[in-house]
């Protein structure tokens, strides 16, 4: 995950970009999206697959949905017809390291207070973790 800085950092407005590489070399890259939207609905695909399964996220803002399918302890994620591998511990634990991190960065300990949903589905992976 890259933030965009230019003309400073609104916690409300996340821009940047964000890449997902996964165990098969494959790619998934959005060079520009709002990154709070984007980590909520892959925070949300990861709960709602967390105990197996497939299920389709809207990202808001974005015209393709996240697709998520999860098999034993690996999940393949697919957007806009990339599908990348992941071992489903691995991609949970780099999700909650990234939003700490950026949470950290933007100036709020552990959530940041307008992202509700992204603080709740953050902590539910954590405590499966």
């Amino acid at each position: 995950m890259k933030l965009d800085e230019e003309g400073g950092v609104d916690p409300g407005e996340l821009l940047g970009g964000v890449v997902l590489e996964g165990e098969n070399g494959s790619r998934i890259e959005e060079s520009t999206t709002f990154l709070d939207t984007f980590l909520l609905a892959l925070a949300q695909g990861l709960v709602a697959v967390a105990g197996g399964g497939r299920e389709s996220v809207d990202i808001f803002d974005e015209p393709s949905p996240l697709l998520f399918d999860r098999v034993s302890d690996k999940v393949t994620i697919e957007y806009k017809g990339v599908s990348v591998l992941f071992s489903y511990d691995e991609i949970a634990h780099d999700l909650i390291d990234s939003y700490r991190c950026l949470t950290e960065y933007i100036g709020f300990s552990g959530n940041v207070p307008t992202y509700v949903e992204l603080n709740e589905a953050v902590a539910f992976l954590s405590k499966r973790l």
